[in-house]
């Protein structure tokens, strides 16, 4: 992640240029602190994490993927009305008491922020979404365009699992038969999942579909909403579209393991 002064192609003008540091989400949005990176293979052993230290960084999750321009464009149009959403959701978790039966309420600008949203999955992405998936972009670089194909599919939740992050891009889940192309952003109060493909079944029942958000006037703001957000638990960091609790799992290594021990190759 922490590539500094790197020149490379912009993933959102396309441009060769120095890439600038992109906060994953928005830095005020509670994204400042000390994170770990630990390499990929180490979650065969430890799926959870328990016994590995990893390489820490400072100042918050972010990538080297826009260039300044773009980046300033993304935080000018868009940032502050994800941040604000992301502070209404932490005074709903850990302020206030109240209860709604129909879902929690904000005054958000639903637009920015799946505006954001969307740009921050272009900017993790392993591949080149100006190549591979144009619409999502030209969505993005267009502040009004309501323009986003129904391929694409935005899931929303609430994430309070603390220290544990999902930064996952371009992924295959299969389960029960259906194939999902996945990514997933997962840091408090909110865990996204975009699906490419959609093949019209959730991954996760529990998930939000924001999708609708495209469809909000980009001049029209302080929309009142209620969202009937779940919380879900993040306990593999490595496994997009997983809400099964930490007990849940490690029952199912035991029983694996039980089913199928380890041998000493004799």
């Amino acid at each position: 992640m922490r590539s500094k002064g790197l020149v490379g192609r912009c993933k959102l003008c396309g441009e060769e240029r120095t890439l600038t540091y992109e906060h994953i989400p928005p830095r005020q949005s509670g994204n400042k602190g000390g994170f770990v990176i630990v390499p990929s293979d180490v979650f065969l052993n430890d799926p959870f994490l328990e016994n590995t230290k990893g390489k820490k960084f400072q100042g918050g999750i972010g990538y080297y993927s826009l260039c300044k321009d773009c980046n300033s464009f993304c935080g000018r149009m868009y940032s502050n009305a994800y941040i604000d959403f992301a502070n209404q959701a932490h005074y709903r978790h850990f302020l206030s008491d109240c209860n709604y039966t129909k879902g929690d309420p904000f005054i958000i600008h639903p637009l920015k922020i799946i505006k954001q949203v969307i740009s921050n999955f272009i900017c993790i992405s392993t591949i080149q979404y100006l190549d591979t998936y144009p619409d999502l972009v030209e969505f993005v670089r267009n502040k009004e365009s309501n323009m986003l194909p129904d391929k694409y599919q935005i899931y929303a939740y609430y994430d309070l699992t603390p220290k544990i992050y999902r930064f996952i891009s371009d992924n295959i889940s299969y389960n029960q038969g259906v194939i999902h192309k996945i990514s997933e952003i997962a840091f408090p109060p909110f865990g996204f999942v975009l699906i490419v493909d959609d093949p019209g079944v959730p991954v996760d029942a529990r998930l939000l579909n924001i999708t609708n958000f495209k469809n909000f006037p980009y001049y029209k703001r302080d929309i009142w909403i209620s969202l009937r957000l779940n919380i879900l638990p993040i306990a593999l960091a490595a496994l997009p579209g997983d809400y099964r609790p930490k007990e849940e799992i490690q029952k199912v290594i035991r029983n694996s393991k039980l089913q199928y021990p380890e041998t000493d190759g004799t």
